[in-house]
């Protein structure tokens, strides 16, 4: 059934035709089938189960942007941070301290890494007291943990490359859009891992990705240290 677009009031209208159509044609085809009159029964619909919409939206959308903003929060942070030492020179003066500029730099990643799985706790301890049940806690803090270290050792590296802030955040940006492709094309999308491990309905493939994640966080670590060795520090 169509009608022309004169206003809401017609729009209206339609809705109730339809409606009205629809539980006539319905009460009919029951009637026919008690009937014997239908060659096939009709498939039995089953009945409605009331079930609340805050529990998809909490563990298929809420949970993982409380895992995963965190993590990209910290390494803006990490390029920001770096690229104005770099900039204002005082990065140059920590060089004094008895410290080489791996140690300082791994100091600075760590701290900032270790700023998302904190928010993820404090989060998840948030959504328990409200009485949103998270049933993997631990795995889902270590997966955050993971991608932190990820993300920050991506951003430390941007910043210490980067000619200044501008091209330092467009890389960041850019490198964290091309993440975010790649993701799709994974058996299993990060969010998704994030709702399994929160409704406690992991699967082989879950901690395969996250155990995937771990090592790929340390591979990125240790790289950057590598990186970090061969770079001269009177460039900076």
């Amino acid at each position: 059934m169509t009608a022309p677009e004169e206003g809401i009031r017609t729009t209206l209208l339609v809705v109730q035709l339809r409606d009205t159509l629809q539980q006539v044609e319905r009460v009919e085809r029951q009637r026919n089938a008690d009937a014997g009159r239908l060659e096939r029964s009709p498939v039995p619909v089953p009945s409605e189960i009331e079930a609340s919409p805050y529990v998809g939206f909490t563990y298929t959308i809420l949970v993982p942007l409380l895992c995963f903003l965190p993590v990209f929060i910290s390494g803006s942070i990490a390029v920001d941070s770096l690229i104005e030492e770099r900039q204002r020179g005082t990065l140059e003066l920590l060089r004094v301290a008895p410290l080489s500029l791996a140690e300082v730099v791994d100091a600075k990643l760590l701290a900032i890494a270790a700023l998302a799985p904190v928010q993820a706790i404090a989060w998840l301890a948030l959504l328990a007291v409200n009485g949103t049940a998270i049933a993997g806690p631990v795995a889902l803090v270590a997966l955050v943990a993971a991608l932190s270290l990820l993300v920050v050792t991506g951003g430390v590296a941007v910043a210490l490359w980067a000619p200044d802030r501008r091209q330092a955040q467009l890389l960041y940006s850019m490198a964290t859009v091309g993440a975010l492709v790649v993701a799709t094309v994974l058996p299993e999308h990060p969010a998704n891992t994030v709702a399994k491990f929160a409704i406690g309905n992991p699967t082989t493939t879950t901690w395969g990705l996250l155990a995937g994640y771990c090592l790929l966080a340390i591979a990125a670590f240790l790289a950057l240290q590598r990186g970090i060795d061969r770079l001269e520090p009177e460039s900076l």
